[in-house]
C-alpha cells in the first residue's frame, strides 16, 4: 500500500542558544524564502543551519501521491550557494527503504544530546537513502558566473561532488526526526581579471559528517534521583 507522509506545516522560526532569532518561512515545495537573522550568527554557525534546514525540509519535496517501501524516485536541482564555477546542478536519487521504530532525542540539563527516555512512545519513520551527485554544465574553459563578470573577472575549472544522507522521517508529522550525512566535495578553478593581468588558482577537497537529531523540548534531568523517606 503507498505509503503517505505528510507534509509538515510551514515553519516560522528557530532560536539558536546563544539568543539570536532567525525567522523564515518554508514553502510546500520545501523552498526557504523571507529569511531573516542568519547574517547574525558566526560561518560555522551559518553553515550548521543551512545544514539542518536542507534535511528539515527534505519531505516537502518527495514525491505527490505517497511513496510506497522500495521505491526510487530522482531529481534534479540547481546549486544556488555562491561559487565561482556557473550552472552546477545536484542530481538526486532517493529510495525509501523501510519503515522502522525511531525516537525523539533528549536533551539533558547540561546540554548533552541523550537517547530517548526509556517510557517514550516511538514513532514509524520512513527511512529514506539519498545519493547526490555534483555536476558541472558549464565549459571547464569557461566557468565565470554573472556576478563574477561584473567586476571584470572571469574562471576556468572543475567542480565535483558525492553526498550520501539516510533520512528518518516521522509518518505521522512529516517531520525530520533524525539524519546523517556523508559529503565528499572536490574543486579546482581559476580566478583571472578579465585581461590576465592577475590571477589565481584554488584546489579545494572537502569531507564532512553530519548527523541530525529532533529535540524533545523539555530537557532531561540525568542527575535526578528518586525520593527518599
Amino acid at each position: 500500500m503507498p505509503q503517505d507522509i505528510p507534509t509538515p506545516p510551514d515553519q516560522v522560526q528557530t532560536q539558536d542558544p546563544k539568543g539570536v532569532l532567525i525567522e523564515f518561512t518554508m514553502n510546500p515545495d520545501g523552498r526557504v524564502v523571507q529569511m531573516k537573522g542568519l547574517d547574525a550568527l558566526f560561518p560555522e554557525q551559518q553553515l550548521a543551519w543551512n545544514e539542518w534546514i536542507a534535511r528539515f525540509a527534505a519531505s516537502a519535496v518527495l514525491p505527490e501521491g505517497g511513496v510506497r517501501t522500495g521505491q526510487k524516485w530522482k531529481t534534479e536541482e540547481i546549486e544556488n550557494a555562491p561559487a565561482p564555477i556557473a550552472k552546477l546542478v545536484w542530481l538526486r536519487e532517493s529510495t525509501y527503504l523501510r519503515d522502522e521504530p525511531c525516537h525523539v532525542s533528549e536533551l539533558t540539563i547540561e546540554g548533552d544530546v541523550a537517547d530517548a527516555h526509556p517510557q517514550q512512545v516511538p514513532e514509524t519513520c520512513a527511512v529514506i537513502e539519498i545519493s547526490a551527485t555534483l555536476k558541472q554544465h558549464s565549459s571547464a574553459k569557461d566557468t565565470t558566473p554573472e556576478d563574477y563578470k561584473l567586476h571584470q573577472l572571469q574562471t576556468s575549472g572543475t567542480a565535483s561532488g558525492d553526498n550520501k544522507t539516510l533520512l528518518f522521517v516521522s509518518t505521522q508529522t512529516g517531520l525530520l526526526v533524525r539524519s546523517s550525512d556523508h559529503a565528499d566535495q572536490k574543486m579546482s578553478v581559476t580566478i583571472a581579471k578579465a585581461d590576465n593581468s592577475n590571477r589565481v588558482h584554488y584546489d579545494i577537497h572537502a569531507k564532512s559528517d553530519t548527523e541530525i537529531f529532533r529535540i524533545a523540548n523539555s530537557p532531561l534531568n540525568t542527575s535526578a534521583t528518586s525520593p527518599t523517606n
